[in-house]
């Protein structure tokens, strides 16, 4: 069978791409794929970097290393860098706790790529130790060097900071005199840390003589009682407020001459104190504590009153704050009042007989001495305790004061939960200028 069929083939025109703009399809597609392209370079590299508007920053210092706070961050030490957004910013370097500079920077827009190959902004300052930046980072250094003085062993839990060399280290080259450094050795109380003291004296180029303070870290025998001092009193002297009357006895002579309160500092003297200067309240104690000037126990128990007189001592308030009343008190009474230093209180404390007070209360001794200072509470002096000062020289004791390098202060006396037979006119207690304890008060001297 023959079968016979007709095939048709379909026809088709073919595709033409038309010219535009009067150029020919190969030329215009060629831009076209090239702007394609290009706006997805540009994409990718602009529209990641617009959208995280942030840049590497390096901080560097071409002065002594710093510690670099950015908006109240640390970020590290310099040189270190971190990624921030893009704006004004506060930055502030620092040595230990101590601001060196404080400055903005405008840190700038890096928006090509910068998420692939970031590009830093430097941020490169000069800033070193002035003289107020040099004077606090001393103070914090004699700080440290007293309050580790009270930590008489280490292990491998607690470790002995460098505190010497590290000082050493960054005020070597600021050409400031530093032959006070030898105060600082007479709080050395460990090996640890008489090592670190002998290896930043070297550093430093001086010459100073350890072996008193070998003998004494050898054999512990650091200052542990007042030495032996009398003096009569030579009559009777008040300080007169338009509040209250403080009866007082009179010791010394010429220059020397000071007066020292019968009795401790009581509720009563301490209310008008609080009246006069809400700052030292017991509604402001939160704010007391953020200052480092009390701790959470200030005031409490306390009755502060000022309409009728109590004799209890004041307690529950801090080295600071007896300050801050003889402060007060001396603008009231246009005369010096101030706490009586640890040799004022042995020399009064020797001239009278005395009766372990067994409670907070101290009655005026008719007329014969100072009462109340043995039991009772333990009384603030002027003078710090330093370990191996124990001739009591004077001149750590002025150049303590007159920096006002607040170390921990001496207290007397004992308190009315002492053991009797431990407490004596020459035994020394030592406190945290910022405890506040129900066995801690004060009395006042003036001159």
């Amino acid at each position: 069978m023959n079968n016979n069929r007709n095939t048709e083939t379909a026809q088709t025109e073919p595709v033409t791409i038309k010219p535009l703009a009067g150029m020919k399809p190969g030329v215009w597609l060629t831009i076209l794929y090239i702007l394609i392209i290009a706006i997805i370079i540009v994409g990718a590299g602009i529209v990641p970097d617009v959208m995280s508007s942030k840049t590497v920053t390096e901080f560097r210092n071409s002065g002594k290393s710093s510690a670099v706070y950015v908006d109240g961050s640390y970020i590290g030490g310099t040189p270190c860098a971190a990624s921030l957004d893009t704006g004004v910013h506060s930055v502030q370097y620092r040595i230990g706790d101590i601001s060196v500079e404080t400055f903005e920077v405008d840190v700038p827009s890096r928006i090509f790529f910068n998420w692939l190959f970031p590009r830093k902004y430097v941020v490169e300052r000069n800033s070193d130790i002035g003289t107020d930046a040099y004077l606090a980072l001393t103070r914090e250094f004699f700080l440290d060097v007293a309050a580790y003085s009270s930590i008489r062993e280490y292990d491998n839990v607690y470790r002995y900071p460098p505190l010497f060399t590290n000082y050493a280290n960054t005020v070597k080259d600021l050409g400031y005199n530093l032959q006070f450094l030898p105060f600082a050795a007479q709080f050395i109380t460990t090996r640890e840390m008489l090592s670190d003291a002998k290896t930043a004296f070297a550093l430093l180029g001086i010459d100073y003589d350890f072996s008193p303070i070998e003998e004494a870290v050898k054999n512990g025998s650091f200052r542990s009682e007042s030495l032996p001092v009398y003096d009569s009193p030579r009559g009777l002297d008040t300080l007169e407020t338009d509040d209250f009357t403080v009866l007082g006895y009179i010791y010394g002579d010429g220059a020397n001459e000071y007066s020292l309160a019968e009795t401790p500092v009581n509720e009563t003297m301490y209310a008008f104190f609080v009246r006069e200067n809400p700052k030292w309240s017991r509604d402001n104690k939160k704010n007391l504590i953020a200052e480092g000037l009390v701790d959470d126990m200030y005031l409490e128990g306390v009755t502060l009153t000022t309409t009728r007189l109590s004799y209890k001592a004041v307690t529950n308030i801090s080295y600071y704050a007896a300050r801050a009343f003889c402060e007060w008190l001396s603008k009231k009474t246009e005369t010096e009042v101030f706490l009586p230093s640890e040799l004022q209180w042995t020399a009064a404390s020797c001239s009278t007989d005395h009766t372990f007070l067994k409670t907070k209360t101290a009655i005026g001794a008719n007329g014969v001495g100072p009462a109340g200072m043995i039991g009772g509470v333990w009384e603030f002096t002027s003078t710090y305790y330093v370990p191996n000062d124990n001739a009591v020289n004077s001149s750590i004791q002025e150049f303590l004061s007159m920096n006002n390098f607040v170390v921990n202060p001496i207290v007397k006396g004992g308190s009315y939960l002492s053991n009797v037979d431990t407490i004596s006119s020459f035994t020394i207690g030592v406190a945290s200028p910022d405890i506040c304890t129900d066995t801690y008060g004060f009395r006042i001297a003036w001159k």
